[in-house]
């Protein structure tokens, strides 16, 4: 009769015996009945130092502590710097609320099959932020940080900026044919990227209209009717005219333009290969930063919530294109293609594919019903050269 009580009473005092040391240990100390407020009080007169190991001892400290109420200087500013001393090998997350091992970065890289909602917390910053829009899917700001604090600590960094690169294969869209290519790079302390869409242009007017319809400066701080996506449509349309009188390897500038708001640069030029076809290169440059702070408020406005911001001051920054590439003052650059010679078999393979021509033919097909739709290059000034 006496076996039951005593076997359960064993089972209690076995149970998760961690987790029920922590929590005496909370109870019997003085701390854990002071109000928040107290705590906070009391973490003013502590160092730095002092505050990130108090913020250590367990998680109601970490709670109550936050990253802002680390540094002791009216600014607020948080010590990253102190942060990446303390734990070398490891990333600090603010999403989930812990340490990630440096080594194992191919963890929280994204690929085709694998989402970011499948890495937790990590992963919905992504989502939230738009980086498959405005970067690419598989980029990851947990890989970001971690491969720029190895770089900051000097290691070699040349294989983990494969991690961040992204190569989309041919796709359609539509009845729109395109292949994306992002290509990372580390300068000064600060990743740029390099975004090449490279798309096929119809040789009918329908399907070009397409291209005519959508932004193609994307940005957080552009749409469809902005005043530079409005023009390169203008100067599109005119070179959609006359697409014969584009010889076989001659390049057709089309237009250059930054952002206003965001360190980003758009180039934009047209490509006949001889016996395949014309193709459209955007070429995008972004400064992504150093990737120190790990706080949403403080991510590259190059991406984030939609503001379109159409009125403003110019943002005083240096060129992203001319830091990738490595250009010297006054030299301009041409938009040299990326893509390689089996990529660009496939990408003109797929646009001469039945399905791509059956798509083609609904557009022109329904396109009696949208000829009196309004397209942004219809605003276009007449002399924009």
């Amino acid at each position: 009769m006496s076996a039951r009580p005593v076997a359960s009473r064993y089972q209690k005092s076995t149970e998760n015996p961690v987790q029920q040391t922590r929590q005496n240990a909370l109870e019997s100390s003085p701390f854990g009945r002071l109000p928040n407020g107290v705590l906070l009080h009391i973490a003013e007169f502590l160092s730095t130092a002092s505050k990130l190991a108090l913020r250590r001892c367990c998680r109601h400290f970490s709670s109550v502590i936050r990253v802002q109420h680390l540094d002791s200087s009216e600014a607020r500013k948080p010590p990253w710097e102190v942060l990446e001393l303390e734990y070398p090998d490891h990333l600090e997350c603010y999403y989930c609320q812990d340490l990630h091992p440096m080594d194992k970065i191919h963890k929280y890289a994204y690929s085709e099959a694998r989402s970011s909602l499948s890495l937790g917390r990590c992963g919905k910053i992504n989502h939230r932020a738009r980086t498959a829009k405005f970067i690419h899917p598989n980029f990851s700001f947990t890989v970001f940080r971690m491969l720029m604090k190895q770089y900051r600590q000097g290691k070699n960094c040349d294989k983990l900026l494969e991690l961040l690169a992204y190569r989309s294969g041919a796709v359609r869209e539509g009845a729109q044919v395109k292949q994306v290519i992002a290509t990372p790079k580390i300068v000064n302390g600060k990743l740029f990227m390099r975004l090449q869409t490279t798309y096929v242009i119809p040789p009918k007017e329908p399907s070009q209209m397409y291209l005519l319809s959508r932004n193609l400066l994307k940005c957080p701080h552009t749409d469809r009717w902005s005043r530079d996506n409005v023009i390169v449509t203008g100067r599109l349309f005119q070179k959609f005219a006359a697409l014969e009188a584009i010889s076989g390897g001659r390049q057709e500038h089309i237009m250059s333009c930054q952002c206003r708001i965001c360190p980003t640069e758009f180039h934009l030029s047209l490509k006949r290969f001889e016996g395949e076809g014309v193709v459209l290169f955007i070429t995008k440059w972004q400064d992504l930063g150093t990737g120190l702070s790990p706080l949403e408020s403080d991510l590259p406005p190059v991406i984030g919530p939609r503001r379109i911001i159409r009125i403003g001051k110019m943002l005083d920054y240096e060129s992203p294109r001319v830091r990738f590439e490595e250009l010297a003052p006054g030299v301009d650059l041409e938009a040299i293609s990326a893509l390689k010679y089996e990529e660009r078999r496939d990408l003109f393979g797929m646009s001469n594919s039945r399905l791509t021509q059956f798509k083609r033919t609904n557009d022109s097909i329904c396109w009696q019903f949208r000829c009196f739709q309004r397209y942004p290059h219809y605003n276009a000034p007449e002399d924009h050269d």
